[in-house]
């Protein structure tokens, strides 16, 4: 076998001064993450957070709605109600309102349609008048 010449160069003292190398943030401040300490904290944090949980829904739901134990159970009691068909109610009358609005509007535009033809008419009309007397006046 043919010796190559390898531009690689390793630096094995890297591996050696191991005060160099990189450590997480928290080791380089002194943050215990893993102690005793730490997890009753986060233990009790996650507790409170579930008490203030428990009392926002409280505040927030009927009886009916505290009783149920899935998330799924209280899904369904909300979207069962009796809204949905007052919705349905509201949309209907006011679709019967627009309906009779579209017919009035195309009645009123005909009308005046019809009176500022009538109009332009009469003032053509004037007008020629006015014009024969100018004419005939002029006229000798």
């Amino acid at each position: 076998m043919a010796e190559t010449d390898s531009e690689l160069k390793l630096d094995m003292s890297v591996f050696q001064n191991e005060g160099e190398a990189y450590s997480s943030l928290t080791d380089i401040n002194d943050i215990p993450i893993f102690t005793s300490s730490f997890r009753e904290i986060t233990e009790k944090v996650s507790k409170q957070e579930k008490q203030e949980e428990q009392h926002i829904a409280k505040q927030i739901f009927n009886d009916k709605m505290t009783d149920l134990q899935t998330n799924e159970e209280l899904v369904q009691v909300l979207f069962q109600g009796e809204t949905q068909r007052i919705i349905k109610k509201e949309a209907e009358i006011e679709e019967s309102n627009s309906v009779l609005i579209y017919p009035m509007l195309g009645l009123f535009f005909a009308v005046f349609l019809v009176v500022m033809l009538g109009y332009c008419k009469k003032r053509s009309a004037k007008t020629e008048q006015a014009k024969a007397a100018i004419e005939d006046h002029f006229i000798v």
